[in-house]
């Protein structure tokens, strides 16, 4: 009977030493791509932000210098 109890007690402590290291290995991997991913859509944001306002600023300059030309 012992032998029984001290099977099921090692059984149960490997099982939630798995399930509690799988369980922190997704944690942080989940917390790891959403950050990645937050920073990549900020960072192509802000990229296309100053693209098209340099680009924006680069007609209006040729639209007026145009202007001044005819």
């Amino acid at each position: 009977m012992g032998e029984q109890a001290r099977f099921y007690y090692y059984y149960y402590y490997y099982y939630y030493y798995y399930y509690y290291y799988y369980y922190y290995y997704y944690y942080y991997y989940y917390y790891y791509y959403y950050y990645y991913f937050y920073y990549y859509y900020y960072f192509y944001y802000y990229y296309y932000y100053y693209y098209y306002y340099y680009l924006l600023l680069l007609l209006s300059l040729l639209l007026l210098l145009l202007l001044l030309l005819l």
